[in-house]
């Protein structure tokens, strides 16, 4: 069986102590050596607290817990919560002789999803009923952006809803309005060309202080018997739409188109789009002038 480190040590200082009290003869020495060695051999020394066993085996220290998954929105339009975190996993205990590695922290859960946006009013292109001052029922046309748009109501005789709508917005437009007027070629951050245009039940004009600009971008701004429109449909969202005669000061014309042209509920503001062979939009914000 093989000795220690430190027991060695220790039966070789006690046999050198013994020979050196001893004055003997060489082979009196080498008997007390081997004595002692067999004495020391025959049985293992203790270790030392503070030594470490090369062949015992070392336990590493346990894994930290996962944090815990974020929470869901509990209901649409508001912001879902975040779940708590997750609590770390215990600390690992040292095998013999092993290092002392307590195990990681969990991790934080991660934050709940948002909520989704309040629920749409209704669906585009959908009509809904509404009251009229008279008592009478009307119908509210759902806008793209989910809102329901003026309440329209109904003239007696006057047909479905499209019909009246396409009625009022041709009523509603003549006479004279002040705006602005935008365009794609403006500069940035321009705050337009203010404009003055006219309406009458088939014709139209349009101006600039100082012609600072073509108010329809194409054409010219001088009044013309050739200058006539016509409003001929009304889209879901109740929008009129139809065709516009540009104009230039040698007599020749084209046509354009008149798009998403919405009356106000009282009538005293007036938003429209002029596209002309596929270029634009010319946008129009104009007021009823008084």
């Amino acid at each position: 069986m093989s000795i220690g480190f430190t027991g060695a040590i220790r039966c070789a200082l006690l046999s050198s102590m013994v020979m050196d009290k001893t004055r003997r003869s060489a082979s009196a020495h080498f008997a007390i050596a081997l004595g002692f060695a067999i004495a020391c051999g025959g049985r293992e020394s203790p270790r030392d607290p503070g030594d470490s066993d090369p062949d015992a085996s070392t336990m590493t220290g346990g894994q930290g817990g996962l944090g815990g998954n974020g929470g869901t929105s509990p209901t649409s339009g508001s912001s879902g919560s975040g779940a708590s975190a997750g609590n770390g996993g215990s600390a690992g205990r040292s095998g013999s002789g092993g290092g002392d590695d307590g195990g990681a922290a969990g991790s934080a859960g991660a934050g709940g999803v948002g909520g989704s946006g309040g629920v749409p009013t209704c669906m585009p292109g959908q009509s809904v009923s509404c009251p009229c001052a008279d008592g009478r029922t009307g119908a509210q046309v759902c806008r793209s952006d989910t809102t329901l748009g003026e309440c329209i109501c109904p003239v007696p005789g006057g047909g479905p809803w499209e019909v009246q709508q396409l009625a009022r917005l041709r009523r509603g437009v003549i006479g004279r309005w002040t705006g602005v007027q935008h365009n794609p070629w403006e500069f940035p951050n321009s705050s337009g060309c203010t404009c003055t245009v006219s309406f009458s039940a088939t014709s139209y004009t349009g101006h600039s202080v100082a012609d600072r600009c073509t108010v329809f971008n194409w054409g010219t701004n001088t009044d013309s018997p050739l200058k006539t429109y016509a409003l001929d449909r009304v889209n879901p969202e109740g929008a009129g739409a139809g065709r516009l005669m540009l104009s230039w000061d040698d007599g020749m014309t084209n046509p354009a188109e008149i798009l998403d042209l919405v009356l106000s509920l009282d009538e005293n503001e007036l938003k429209f789009k002029v596209m002309y062979a596929g270029s634009g939009p010319v946008v129009f914000d104009l007021k009823r002038d008084p």
